[in-house]
């Protein structure tokens, strides 16, 4: 048995591995493997339903499957049985009719590369949700061999693979994994960064140079085809490339040749998804961008609230409504229907510009926050544990040992990081700078719209921080009076303290200057808004009043409505001429024009007397019933204000895909709130207000809150 264990030990070592390693990276797969197929089958069974993904987005995969190539089969019983997860297979001998080019969705064309996986998998092993669950397990297991890479790194292998096994347990991981779409993106982004970490981390010869910027930027390419996410990863792969430090032969123009190489390599294998990018001028990526202003994702980075409030409503159709909103009553036209799809870049470019303008503070706010996030939660947890997911005894030990060790890092990590850096400043100032702000860029883009699903890759941090002062202290440890071990540019002295400390306080100068200008020309751009909301011409309204299910509701029979009331629906068939045999067939191209009808009235409601928030929930009329912008809002009055004026943007437009179209009903208010009600009423030409926010004004213009703040953190 020794014999053959040394024998192994000899063949992994003339490989150029360390035994240790490879005994590791097994370890790591099995476990790996094993959490996987718990994750997957364990919470959900080994049916098809549950997998946490839309199956409206892997529609083209049945195409694939069935040998038509990338295309949407036409719609029919079985896929809409498929679809809706009626059924957990298709039946046997069944063949679906191919769409034409015209029915494979934007989505689609996004995700090739995930459509078409999806599509092979299905090919070889059979169209089911089973099958579908089984193309997940080998992402997860190429992450766990990923993260153990870039956990050794810094830290021995024993170190390495404990750091593993506890972030591929964490909940992050168990909720994430069965979401197809997003998790997917988890191996690519983390084998970006190992090359990057790669780079920055050893000096490295010209050969190793091009071969991990090509590495990385292939990774890079493959997974932007998968999820467009990676997107963030590609300045991190540029810096390693062009600042890391590399050995004396590598000259500037080797470093501007291997970021070339990298880039190249990216767009060659991203080229069919870059291609359909570059041809068609959307609006997906603002519209991306403008969700990070909802309510969800200010909430998720724990932010105390301001007196405002842009996005109310988490709703794919709020910035459609919004952008509308804005085309029509800032050039105060109404644009046509069949032009609107055209216009649609436009008037959300033009939209995210104007966030920008009114409220700087808050984008430099979130991205504080999200670096908070990503450095004191080992699980990422932003939200609660989905309740429609059993949740069995192992995941339950699993969430309570990183609940357990979450309420000492999420304090003990960013006291690490902060030393960490030090610790490299000392050493290799240059490195540190570049750590620094490769930390803030790779923390701060996730603030764009933050959400577990966008920032759970951020889970590594805090492992990958911790096992690195442990690898550290563990080096100084074992050799203690040998004076070696340690990584040393050169002595240390007095002077280069001094340069540390100097450096240290630059960085926080660097955060801090800005931020303070920044708030300052918010709270003027504020002042202004709040000043054109309290001089806007006001007109009463006689609410209807009655209780409903608890609540005290108050139906708008004399409001005037902002848009028209029209069948939308026909008349984009008739713009578009399309027989009524292929409607159908077009009717996510022709939905899209239906957006263009979206506009706000601002509804004001004034408060006086009572303490606390008050609890307000908007009612739409809907036709056919869907998920309109009702949600329950909590106002919080101005801080010492006993009245206060609330207004809030009562939304007329159709809701996306054919849907229906929704109308301002009015509201309802809990009991014992609607006794604070003194008066309700709507802005008379609305369309003259800056923005249609939710805005609470008081008495006293002091105690009106300009800018978000960052709250208590807590993890959930």
């Amino acid at each position: 048995m020794n014999h053959l264990r040394h024998r192994a030990a000899a063949l992994v070592r003339g490989w150029g591995v360390d035994p240790r390693d490879a005994l590791a990276l097994l370890v790591v797969s099995l476990c790996c493997l094993v959490l996987s197929v718990l994750y997957l089958f364990g919470t959900v069974g080994m049916g098809g339903r549950g997998t946490g993904s839309d199956p409206r987005n892997f529609v083209a995969s049945i195409s694939v499957a069935y040998g038509d190539g990338f295309k949407r089969p036409l719609p029919c019983p079985e896929v809409d049985a498929f679809v809706a997860q009626s059924i957990s297979e298709l039946p046997e001998g069944w063949r679906p009719t191919a769409g034409p080019d015209i029915w494979i969705s934007q989505w689609d064309l996004a995700h090739r590369y995930l459509v078409v996986y999806i599509g092979w998998v299905w090919r070889l092993f059979g169209v089911s949700w089973y099958t579908f669950k089984l193309a997940l397990i080998p992402p997860f297991l190429l992450a766990g061999l990923l993260v153990y890479l870039l956990l050794r790194l810094g830290a021995g292998p024993w170190l390495a693979l404990a750091g593993t096994v506890f972030l591929m347990t964490a909940p992050v991981m168990s909720e994430m994994h069965l979401g197809a779409r997003d998790f997917i993106k988890l191996p690519f982004a983390y084998a970006v960064v190992l090359a990057a970490a790669y780079l920055i981390r050893y000096p490295v010869s010209r050969r190793s140079l091009f071969l991990t910027a090509a590495a990385g930027g292939l990774a890079l390419g493959l997974g932007y085809g998968f999820r467009q996410d990676l997107i963030m990863f590609l300045p991190v792969l540029a810096a390693g490339v062009v600042f890391g430090p590399h050995g004396p032969e590598i000259r500037v123009l080797h470093r501007l040749a291997a970021a070339a190489l990298a880039l190249t390599t990216a767009i060659t294998a991203a080229f069919p998804i870059v291609s359909q990018v570059v041809r068609e001028e959307g609006s997906q990526g603002y519209h991306d961008l403008l969700m990070g202003w909802s309510h969800l994702s200010m909430d998720q980075l724990q932010l105390e609230p301001a007196s405002y409030e842009l996005f109310y409503e988490h709703h794919d159709d709020f910035p459609y409504a919004l952008r509308q909103h804005e085309a029509r009553y800032r050039s105060h036209m109404v644009i046509p229907l069949e032009t609107e799809i055209w216009r649609d870049s436009e008037e959300a470019r033009s939209l995210l510009l104007q966030t920008v303008w009114w409220f700087p503070a808050d984008w430099a706010t979130r991205g504080l926050a999200a670096l908070r996030a990503g450095l004191t939660s080992t699980e990422l947890r932003t939200g609660p544990a989905r309740s429609d997911i059993p949740r069995p005894g192992y995941l339950r030990v699993f969430e309570s040992i990183h609940d357990a060790a979450g309420l000492l890092l999420r304090w003990l990590v960013p006291l690490l990081a902060a030393a960490g850096l030090i610790l490299v400043a000392l050493r290799d100032l240059p490195r540190a700078w570049l750590l620094f702000l490769l930390l803030l860029y790779v923390t701060g883009y996730t603030s764009l719209q933050f959400a577990l699903r966008h920032a759970f890759q951020l889970s590594i941090l805090p492992v990958w921080i911790t096992t690195a002062w442990m690898g550290w202290a563990l080096c100084r440890w074992q050799t203690r009076g040998h004076g070696h071990g340690v990584e040393t540019a050169a002595p240390l002295s007095l002077g280069r303290y001094g340069r540390v400390a100097f450096n240290a306080l630059g960085a926080i100068l660097l955060i801090a200057i800005p931020y303070g200008v920044l708030q300052n020309i918010q709270a003027a751009n504020m002042s202004y808004l709040a000043r054109e909301y309290r001089n806007a011409p006001l007109g009463a309204r006689t609410p209807v009043q009655q209780e409903s299910d608890g609540w005290v509701d108050f139906q708008m029979i004399d409001w005037q409505h902002c848009s028209e009331s029209t069948d939308d629906l026909d008349a984009a068939w008739f713009l578009l001429s399309t027989p009524p045999e292929n409607r159908e067939l077009v009717r996510g191209l022709a939905a899209a024009s239906l957006r263009s009808t979206g506009c706000a009235t601002e509804l004001a409601l004034f408060f006086e007397g009572g303490e606390g928030p008050v609890h307000l929930a908007l009612e739409y009329g809907l036709n056919p019933e869907f998920d309109s912008f009702e949600r329950e809002l909590t106002v919080m009055p101005p801080d010492g204000s006993d009245s206060f004026m609330y207004y809030v943007p009562a939304w007329e437009t159709n809701l996306s895909f054919g849907r229906g179209r929704m109308e301002f009903a009015g509201f309802r208010l809990r009991p014992e709130d609607a006794p604070r009600l003194a008066g309700v009423y709507q802005v008379a030409d609305g369309w003259r207000l800056p923005l249609p926010l939710n805005l609470a004004l008081g008495q006293d213009p002091d105690a009106f809150r300009p800018y978000y703040r960052l709250g208590k953190w807590t993890a959930d």
